[in-house]
């Protein structure tokens, strides 16, 4: 009897491994690691981490109408105006309102992630890029550093709210629709694809990436950093660019010149000479940099007083130093 317990316990231990080869060679994909790995990867793209997300909050203040505020000092929550993005420690904050009107900031009031009370006391209007600059009353104020547009060429994955922090790729758009457009406003935009208008998108470090337009557009974060030193010290903005209109073009002009990619000047409010550029001149780079169709505005608002234009001019490539005028 002792010998058959034995031989029916190894019996059962070699079936035992038997079952668990099988099913090891019929299911390898199904080992901890590979499932560890994945679902690691699915959370990175799902959900911002907590302690950015966190950063980000403080960073970001509601303006409220105080004419909505309830008994004791509340507010819906469905009654913000608009989201700003404190980019200083002295209260300058800004903001995309599509919809701002001259004069209403008085009734405006901020609220932070504590819930604490700012009174607004100037809103500076930008009509280039379309956003606002809001100052609040205090000083020492957590504040967003800027994202590298760069970084945001290369596609990299922004995050934006939608009740949460949502990761999502941006896609580039023409905005221009093949007609002639003016070369101090942008070109090439994002588009996101299911963000609120008016919402702030970020990277995945917390660096303020932009804002979304009424058209889901991407206005990017160098406009801010642009203007950053004007508004600071004088409470304005300061663009300056170059009253030219027209298309970019691509070709080959002459066997010596070889690239012909830029901007074509079919409307200009100079003349073609010596020390100016006009109607006809193909400008190919600014301040040294060669021409792109995403950076063109970039190119031509952050390029110094004056500044280097190369053009080719009837098959020939000359430079030319232009001033900049003033861009209100």
């Amino acid at each position: 009897l002792p010998w058959l317990i034995v031989v029916i316990i190894i019996s059962a231990l070699t079936s035992a491994a038997l079952s668990l080869s099988v099913f090891v060679w019929l299911a390898p994909a199904f080992s901890p690691d590979i499932i560890t790995t994945t679902l690691r990867l699915g959370a990175e793209r799902e959900e911002l981490d907590p302690t950015v997300a966190n950063k980000v909050r403080q960073r970001i203040f509601r303006i409220y109408d105080k004419r909505d505020k309830l008994p004791g000092g509340f507010y819906r929550a469905n009654t913000v105006r608009v989201q700003t993005a404190m980019f200083s420690s002295d209260g300058w904050a800004v903001a995309y309102v599509g919809d701002y009107k001259q004069g209403e900031e008085r009734y405006w009031e901020g609220v932070d992630y504590q819930g604490r009370n700012f009174p607004v006391t100037r809103v500076v209007n930008d009509a280039v890029s379309g956003l606002a600059y809001v100052k609040f009353v205090g000083d020492g104020f957590p504040f967003f550093n800027f994202a590298s547009f760069d970084d945001t060429l290369r596609g990299s994955i922004v995050w934006r709210f939608d009740g949460v922090w949502k990761s999502e790729k941006l896609d580039q758009v023409e905005l221009s629709e093949g007609k002639q457009f003016e070369i101090n406003r942008q070109l090439m935009s994002f588009r996101l694809n299911s963000l609120a208008p008016s919402g702030i998108v970020i990277t995945e470090k917390g660096e303020l990436a932009g804002f979304a337009d009424d058209k889901l557009h991407l206005i990017p974060v160098w406009f801010v950093e642009e203007q950053y030193a004007s508004i600071l010290q004088t409470g304005k903005t300061n663009y300056t660019g170059f009253p030219w209109r027209g298309f970019m073009v691509d070709g080959t002009v002459t066997d010596k010149i070889q690239r012909a990619s830029g901007f074509y000047i079919s409307a200009s409010g100079t003349k073609t000479s010596s020390s100016t550029v006009g109607i006809g001149d193909v400008i190919i780079s600014i301040d040294g940099q060669s021409v792109r169709a995403e950076m063109l505005a970039r190119q031509v608002l952050t390029a110094p007083d004056p500044a280097r234009v190369t053009v080719i001019r009837q098959g020939k490539e000359i430079e030319v130093r232009v001033r900049k005028a003033r861009i209100d």
